[in-house]
C-alpha cells in the first residue's frame, strides 16, 4: 500500500511540475538559494 501511495503521489507531482523556470520571483529565489541568502526580508 505504501508503494502504491508513493507512485500515485509521484505521478501527480511529475505531471504538475513546471517544465522550466517560471516568471514572477523564480529568478530571485534561484539566486537566493545559490548564495544561501534570504530572498525577501521578513516582516
Amino acid at each position: 500500500m505504501l508503494a502504491l501511495t508513493f507512485l500515485f503521489s509521484m505521478t501527480i507531482y511529475l505531471l504538475t511540475l513546471a517544465p522550466t523556470v517560471t516568471f514572477e520571483d523564480s529568478g530571485e529565489f534561484i539566486a537566493a538559494a545559490y548564495h544561501l541568502g534570504v530572498p525577501h526580508q521578513p516582516g
